[in-house]
């Protein structure tokens, strides 16, 4: 049986539009995982972002066992960002970086720039300690918010910075064992197919 996949985006945004984005990896299968050598991992590619997107800028963060929170800002090569209702056409914007011999730029779209994050992320994380396997780290999609104003990013700020305190709340809820060394994950019975 072929599954289609639907989208969770919206299908009317353009997701390289100038901005702030709340995003939201979960851990491969929800799993607690993300461990303090893990974390300096993401943290570290998280914070460099812009090293290979020069028009994005990390912001605030968190790292949980089982998911990851962060919220990213797309400028414009002037530094600009619309007002939270204006929306540009198409699904690219090129930009002019103002120099004279150097080509137009394509700022990334959000998922562009996740996938790198998830990729280069995992691809470390293998070869650190990977033990020469491939391991999926994240789930394959990742969720995200466009942040529409100062009020609900200063909001979402809070969350992020409070996730840490209301943890003991959520792994109630969706806590699934981290077992011994690195990458062990606990066996899972697998229901018969019908």
């Amino acid at each position: 049986m072929i599954h289609s996949r639907h989208t969770i985006r919206l299908q009317s945004y353009n997701y390289s539009n100038s901005g702030w984005y709340f995003v939201t990896i979960c851990s491969k299968n929800m799993e607690c995982i993300l461990n303090d050598d893990l974390k300096k991992v993401l943290s570290k590619n998280w914070l460099e972002l812009n090293k290979r997107f020069p028009e994005v800028k990390s912001d605030d963060f968190v790292i949980m066992p089982n998911h990851f929170h962060g919220i990213l800002q797309i400028i414009s090569c002037r530094g600009e960002v619309p007002s939270p209702g204006h929306r540009w056409q198409g699904n690219t914007t090129n930009i002019s970086l103002g120099r004279e011999n150097r080509a137009p730029t394509q700022i990334p779209a959000l998922g562009n720039i996740m996938a790198y994050f998830k990729y280069t992320s995992t691809k470390e994380i293998n070869n650190l300690y990977g033990q020469g396997q491939v391991i999926p780290i994240f789930q394959r999609n990742y969720y995200e918010r466009i942040i529409r104003n100062k009020i609900e990013l200063i909001k979402i700020r809070a969350y992020i910075r409070s996730n840490p305190k209301n943890w003991d709340k959520e792994k109630e809820k969706i806590f699934v064992p981290y077992v011994g060394a690195r990458f062990s994950r606990p066996v899972k019975p697998h229901a018969p197919n019908k």
